[in-house]
């Protein structure tokens, strides 16, 4: 049922599955009723968005089992999201951190690991997840190609750092989340000028007709060059401002990082 997906829809629906196969597990899936269901969704106690993707997975489920012959009818066909869980809450809109921003969060006084991971995420605009799950040879640092970036810090660390450090250290700035780095360097991407197509590219979003390109294309050369470009647009940005201190850091796995990224933002 869940082959054909993405990996991460295969990990949240079955996270659900396995909740609802908890509350539903003693009763034959033929006695199934949208009550039942219902009183799962209900009684999950989960956010909206976690109580929809729940709700998804109960009507993949059950149309799979009337697929399969199994049941006549899915008893979580005619259940109506508006009602159980009411409207979506509104989405929280994306910063675009200001350069006397990006100054304070770039050199913020987090552990190491942490405060690389931040100035990576700025850097090469990547997902917090990539950050993570990257692997060693995804990286070619001496050419400056990847494929995702590199894991230094897991994202549930990583976003306890930031709010610690925005509890404690009280900076001058606006509340933001590790997520905040890609809409913050897409917008700086569109100010100096990067096409639409191109600043999609770096945020390793999917195109329209475009499945997938390599290191070798084109395509992928002139999404290279805006990510090396915006860095130096907010060294620019800021003329005054102290240098950003410079951090040396090796992890135990991937060698020394500093070689690339340590001059990333001056």
């Amino acid at each position: 049922m869940l082959l054909t997906k993405a990996k991460s829809t295969q990990r949240s629906y079955g996270r659900h599955l396995i909740r609802s196969a908890s509350k539903l597990g003693p009763l034959r899936v033929k006695v199934v009723e949208p009550a039942n269901v219902v009183d799962v969704i209900e009684n999950s106690k989960c956010t909206w968005t976690e109580a929809n993707i729940l709700c998804c997975a109960a009507v993949a489920m059950f149309k799979h089992a009337a697929g399969k012959k199994i049941i006549v009818r899915s008893p979580a066909s005619g259940i109506s999201r508006e009602a159980m869980l009411g409207e979506r809450p509104p989405v929280r809109t994306r910063l675009m951190m200001k350069p006397d921003e990006l100054h304070e969060i770039l050199n913020a006084n987090m552990a190491r690991p942490n405060l690389l991971s931040v100035r990576i995420l700025f850097a090469t605009t990547v997902r917090v997840s990539e950050l993570y799950t990257a692997l060693r040879e995804n990286v070619d640092l001496m050419n400056a190609i990847r494929k995702v970036a590199t894991p230094i810090s897991t994202p549930t660390l990583l976003a306890g750092a930031i709010d610690w450090w925005l509890d404690t250290g009280r900076p001058p700035i606006r509340r933001f989340t590790p997520h905040d780095a890609r809409s913050t360097a897409k917008s700086y991407l569109r100010k100096l000028g990067v096409s639409r197509d191109i600043s999609e590219m770096c945020m390793n979003h999917k195109l329209p007709g475009l499945k997938a390109f390599t290191t070798s294309t084109p395509t992928s050369r002139n999404a290279g060059m805006p990510l090396s470009a915006w860095p130096r647009s907010y060294s620019n940005a800021r003329p005054g401002q102290p240098p950003m201190r410079h951090l040396r850091y090796k992890p135990r796995s991937l060698g020394n990082l500093t070689a690339r990224y340590k001059g990333t933002f001056p």
